[in-house]
């Protein structure tokens, strides 16, 4: 079940902006929802652009980010280990 987003803005439609009179916007977003936006945000890409993809190419695309990044998380924390192994000295194991 999708999560509602509360955003708060600085004015209501019948006021001029400011910053004293926050406002209340509710949406509950959907999963295409938040797909869009990862693309949006991470991607870079325009709303049109995420908008024109189908379902499925879209779903594609995500999955393909978070695997790429899985495997950039892998290949730095094993430069980190690398890196903590040459300055320590070597591994110490439990006696």
């Amino acid at each position: 079940m999708p999560e509602e987003s509360n955003l708060v803005l600085p004015f209501t439609k019948n006021e001029e902006p400011s910053e004293d009179t926050p406002i209340e916007i509710n949406y509950t977003a959907t999963e295409a929802d938040e797909e869009k936006f990862l693309l949006m945000y991470h991607m870079k890409l325009g709303v049109a652009d995420v908008d024109s993809l189908d379902d499925d190419r879209r779903r594609w695309i995500l999955a393909r980010f978070m695997g790429q990044k899985q495997m950039e998380r892998e290949a730095y924390e094993q430069h980190a280990m690398m890196q903590a192994l040459n300055r320590g000295g070597g591994l110490k194991l439990p006696t």
